[in-house]
């Protein structure tokens, strides 16, 4: 190889080199943004008793086939209760203060039967009505079942009873066994049983909603969620 080629082999070799060396960047690392301030956001929650309730927790859609006969354009609310219940008798007067805050609605009881002893005491609310003698005996049965040591789940120890609050035995046993007396103790049971209850108090809203204590947290709680659906059935329902 001459001089002038070993020269221009040496030339080429270091621009190669030199070349090489200039396209190696140095790559800094991206530096991430300090991160912003992040606001939070709070979802407004409506200032009304609806947050606190759920359809399916705290109240329960009855099925479309369980009906409660009703002539009325006002908004239903039909009690179930049992006189030997403590709760029930607790309920009683809280219910009653409650329904005079309303004049849009209608209120029913029906005395449940979930078992062979709820049978003759709702046979006592029936006999009663009967003989026109329930707004003076219901609210002293219902005290006598809490207050005193009787226990009427016989028919023997409801008619003694009617007898000592001047009722004459003879017209008890006429309204006792009177067709349309046993006509409304069956329909009674039946419903007791359509409405699927658990226990009583129960409460039915215009034959859409089932409450009851023991899906919310006290009686006082229960009566709010009735204002609620009575609002919500005075709009249309859903």
């Amino acid at each position: 190889m001459g001089r002038n080629s070993l020269k221009n082999f040496v030339i080429l070799f270091l621009i190669v080199i030199l070349s090489a060396c200039g396209n190696k960047h140095t790559v800094k690392p991206q530096i991430e943004s300090e991160p912003t301030e992040v606001t939070k956001t709070t979802e407004a929650i409506p200032n009304t008793i609806a947050a606190k309730f759920r359809e399916g927790s705290h109240y329960m859609r009855i099925n479309a086939d369980s009906t409660l006969p009703t002539n009325s354009d006002k908004i239903q609310i039909t009690e179930f209760f049992l006189y030997s219940c403590p709760h029930c008798y607790e309920l009683e007067p809280k219910l009653q203060k409650w329904l005079e805050k309303y004049d849009n609605v209608e209120f029913t009881r029906i005395p449940a039967i979930l078992g062979p002893s709820w049978s003759e005491m709702a046979k006592f609310y029936y006999v009663a009505e009967k003989l026109g003698k329930l707004d003076t005996l219901h609210d002293k049965f219902f005290y006598e079942n809490q207050q005193s040591k009787n226990k009427f789940i016989s028919e023997l120890s409801i008619r003694q009873y009617f007898v000592l609050n001047g009722i004459d035995e003879s017209a008890y046993s006429k309204a006792y066994y009177d067709e349309e007396v046993m006509e409304k103790t069956s329909q009674a049971r039946i419903l007791s049983i359509k409405y699927n209850l658990r226990g009583v108090p129960v409460v039915i809203v215009n034959n859409k909603w089932k409450v009851a204590p023991y899906f919310v947290r006290d009686q006082e709680q229960m009566l709010e969620l009735l204002d609620f659906l009575i609002e919500l059935e005075a709009g249309g329902g859903q």
